[in-house]
């Protein structure tokens, strides 16, 4: 949803589109007022902090996807696009806490980018290069879903074909990324999250139809 909770974003990937759908007082989802077609392979879509701009992924372009958002109706309107590496099949996304970087992970390549986010207009600047893949990792990357802890400090990145998480530490004033290893964990981890307090990590396996709880 964006920041107020009024309206339901939405990223189609085999539809190559996004969608703005409000939500009734009563918590119902109503019909789109929005469609918006775009490149191939639409994966995620969120509002930043401010609730002024949306970023939406298409793994199939590789391009991260700036819209403008009317907090009035919900509408959105191109802002800009940021071309990453051909090949590198941006997915997952997260704000930091501060609103002033975003950490992209691309699933065909591994990476995870350090993007610097300008809030006057909502256009993005690569940072830094780091990547989520073990110490003599083999097979073809498959990154998957990102998150950042609530104080900002760390950021943690899934990769199913070696079934680990890795963990970085974050510099607050440069938003670099430094590894501080790879973890072992369910089979095929293709979604975990951070509770809200901070303390905990949950990650699920797709293929061991488990799911682990980490301090």
């Amino acid at each position: 949803t964006d920041r107020s909770g009024r309206f339901l974003f939405g990223a189609s990937y085999g539809g190559n589109k996004v969608a703005v759908n409000p939500i009734g007082a009563d918590g119902i989802v109503q019909p789109p007022s929005q469609v918006v077609p775009t490149g191939p392979k639409a994966h995620a879509i969120l509002a930043s902090p401010d609730n002024r701009f949306v970023l939406a992924t298409n793994l199939g372009s590789d391009e991260l996807l700036t819209f403008k958002l009317d907090p009035q109706n919900g509408s959105l309107t191109a802002a800009s696009a940021l071309k990453v590496a051909t090949g590198a099949g941006p997915r997952h996304f997260r704000f930091s806490p501060d609103g002033r970087f975003v950490y992209l992970l691309g699933e065909l390549d591994g990476v995870v980018r350090t993007l610097a986010y300008n809030a006057d207009d909502g256009s993005l600047r690569e940072l830094q290069h780091a990547s989520a893949l073990p110490a003599g990792f083999e097979g073809k990357p498959w990154g998957a879903d990102i998150h950042v802890t609530p104080d900002g400090r760390f950021l943690y990145a899934s990769e199913r074909t070696s079934s680990t998480i890795a963990g970085f530490a974050i510099d607050p004033a440069s938003g670099h990324l430094t590894s501080f290893g790879n973890f072992a964990t369910e089979k095929q981890p293709r979604g975990f999250n951070i509770d809200p307090s901070g303390r905990y990590l949950a990650a699920v396996g797709e293929m061991s139809n488990g799911m682990s709880l980490y301090a």
